[in-house]
């Protein structure tokens, strides 16, 4: 039995591209100088090229890509035998679905990646967090037009702070950034 097999193949090509965004991102999110705003447009732009992946073409890309290379290398797919379904009367073998080759490895192994790999990402920037962080781009870049966000920040902290006091503050202070531009 050979140490490298097309199934190891075709795991090391399909993580190696989720894990390769995901690295690019987290070295962002672990830079000092870190804009947390930036930050959540990097984690949803990963979340969503993620979730672009989890299709037939995509997978299909990656099986003849492995395909090329593992011929360099002498491994070709091998179809693994299928178990045997038992029989017996009670455990319903003729309607038990099986999957073989391609459609095992489609379903198994690539969407099953893909999905836990979104199910991390959702869980750890999930609703609750995504819209505080991209509210803080008002903070970097202040602006009337962006006053919304700085709302979706106080109802985080409503209990800390006057939220009609801080509006009033942030549109004063953007039309003396405006009024200093002008001159």
């Amino acid at each position: 039995m050979k140490a490298i097999d097309f199934e190891f193949c075709l795991t090391l090509m399909i993580l190696s591209d989720p894990l390769n965004d995901c690295h690019l991102v987290s070295k962002n999110l672990q830079n000092p100088k870190l804009n947390i705003a930036a930050a959540a447009a990097q984690v949803s732009a990963l979340i969503k090229v993620t979730e672009e992946k989890k299709t037939d073409e995509c997978f299909d890309s990656y099986w003849k890509s492995v395909e090329e290379k593992a011929a360099l290398i002498g491994v070709e797919f091998t179809e693994t035998r299928a178990r045997k379904v038992s029989r017996r009367i009670d455990e319903h073998w003729s309607t038990e679905a099986t999957t073989t080759g391609l459609s095992r490895l489609r379903v198994s192994l690539y969407f099953e990646v893909i999905d836990l790999l979104l199910s991390a990402l959702t869980t750890r920037f999930g609703p609750e967090v995504m819209p505080l962080l991209s509210a803080t781009d008002c903070l970097f870049a202040p602006s009337v037009e962006k006053m919304w966000k700085l709302e979706t920040l106080t109802s985080f902290c409503s209990s800390d702070i006057d939220s009609r006091s801080v509006k009033v503050e942030y549109s004063l202070f953007c039309h003396v950034l405006e009024s200093v531009h002008d001159c």
